[in-house]
């Protein structure tokens, strides 16, 4: 499995509500939350899988939060 498709945006229970979905980066492995968009998800699992993307290249991203 490629390292790019550890990662999955998956719609969060917790931030979404009514009307306004929200997803977030998690670790297929571990489940565990990559990214959350500072407590708020993302509109689209596009916007989240992009931004994700964005910040492992440009802001030299380890892992977790």
């Amino acid at each position: 499995m490629a390292q790019e498709d550890i990662y999955i945006a998956v719609r969060s229970e917790t931030l979404s509500k009514a009307g306004d979905a929200r997803y977030v980066i998690k670790n297929r492995e571990t489940h565990e939350v990559a990214d959350d968009n500072q407590g708020r998800g993302y509109k689209n699992p596009q916007a989240a899988h992009a931004s994700f993307s964005f910040k492992k290249k440009h802001r030299g991203w380890k892992g977790g939060k």
